[in-house]
């Protein structure tokens, strides 16, 4: 995934996690993924890793399907 795929992808996950009222400390968490992650990436796009991503992605989509039951 090129640098710029994974930074949308990561403003993406921003948006949708707000929008869930879930902040991205809980995100983590629940992803068993260290919150200073999103700290790294914001201050370093580059060193975003697309498993890592994939992980939060896929706990914000749990998350929502929940949340719609």
């Amino acid at each position: 995934m090129a640098a710029m795929d994974k930074k949308a992808a990561f403003d993406a996950l921003l948006t949708r996690c707000f929008a869930a009222r879930i902040t991205p400390s809980q995100l983590c968490a629940r992803a068993s993924v260290s919150p200073a992650n999103i700290t790294h990436w914001r201050a370093n796009p580059d060193r975003m890793r697309a498993d890592t991503l994939g992980r939060l992605e896929t706990a914000l989509d749990a998350i929502e399907k929940e949340r719609a039951q």
